[in-house]
């Protein structure tokens, strides 16, 4: 047996070391594909990260979309089923107690809320009344019965329909009805004190709270016509009779002033009421009672018929009005457009 030499062990040695080497080399080129698909397989699922959150984000604007158009579409049909306390509408502690309740509906989203600082709210309750003259034995004939018809107050108008309006604020106070004629351009006519007169309860306008009041007084009526226009008169189209109600802590019209016909206001009276108390209202109204056929006698001859309404009308107009305030809102009643 042969014995080697340390020359030979060297180069045995140094033959060995390339082996090694070269075989760590070729595993680090198999290794490398492995690293890339690794590599690959990361940045794949960033990228499907990427997009679900894209995805979700997605989701997250389609679903507030909806929202949106939700809200937009609850604002355009109002809200429905209040009852008035969830609406904050005070209710007439003369009311008798049935087993209906009362329900009320906006034409806007209703979101409740207080009243702003240093204001109060206020309401009044209106009821139109459509009055079938044709039931009476006119005017003179004081204990004839007339079928009346609730009226929906946003609907329009007929020419020659009659009406009363029935009232009930919430708060006393005296009371004042003025109206103008609104034209197809947008423009006004003068401003009429059209109550209080002497015809209804001989020109007492000083309510108590919840008193009922109809105006005109029974068995007359309010009859739409529109006003002729005069030889010579620019065309003027009237589209509305616009009806104020003021509800004032204190008079607004000397006594002496009031007569059985109605008051031509002076020239910027009205409108000086208009600059101080004019604000934004909330109107509420009762559901299931539009339509309602019965027949009457006028709240002086029925006393029933002044407690039925546990709000105080159909409609309900509700402002926040600084203290020693008037209560004012403006009652627009449009005619039906001509076919």
């Amino acid at each position: 047996m042969r014995t080697k030499t340390k020359p030979q062990r060297a180069v045995l040695f140094f033959i060995g070391c390339v082996i090694i080497l070269c075989l760590v080399g070729l595993n680090a080129i198999d290794a490398q594909p492995s690293n890339s698909k690794e590599r690959k397989d990361d940045n794949s699922s960033a990228q499907e990260g990427s997009k679900g959150v894209e995805r979700q984000t997605e989701s997250q604007q389609q679903s507030r979309s909806v929202e949106r158009k939700n809200d937009d579409q609850q604002d355009e049909e109002g809200s429905k089923g209040l009852r008035p306390a969830e609406a904050g509408v005070k209710t007439n502690p003369k009311h008798k107690k049935t087993t209906r309740s009362t329900t009320l509906r906006t034409p806007k989203r209703f979101v409740n809320g207080s009243a702003p600082a240093g204001t109060e709210f206020a309401q009044v309750g209106v009821t139109i009344l459509r009055v079938d003259a044709g039931q009476s034995k006119g005017v003179d004939q004081e204990g004839a019965e007339q079928t009346i018809e609730r009226m929906d107050t946003n609907a329009p108008y007929t020419n020659g329909d009659t009406i009363r309006l029935r009232l009930q604020p919430a708060t006393g106070g005296y009371l004042y009805i003025v109206d103008r004629e609104q034209y197809a351009d947008g423009s006004l006519g003068p401003a009429t004190l059209v109550f209080p007169t002497l015809r209804t309860r001989k020109g007492n306008n000083l309510l108590e709270p919840w008193t009922p009041i109809e105006v005109p007084a029974y068995p007359s009526v309010w009859r739409f016509k529109p006003r002729a226009l005069k030889e010579g008169e620019a065309r003027k189209v009237q589209t509305t009779e616009v009806l104020t109600i003021i509800v004032s802590p204190k008079p607004l019209v000397d006594s002496s002033r009031i007569s059985e016909k109605q008051l031509a206001l002076n020239p910027g009276e009205f409108e000086g009421w208009l600059a101080q108390w004019k604000t934004a209202v909330q109107q509420f109204d009762m559901e299931n009672s539009i339509g309602q056929v019965l027949k009457s006698k006028g709240i002086d001859q029925d006393g029933e018929e002044a407690t039925e309404e546990e709000v105080g009308g159909q409609t309900i107009y509700r402002v926040a009005t600084k203290p020693g305030n008037p209560l004012l809102v403006n009652l627009p009643l449009r005619f039906k457009a001509a076919p």
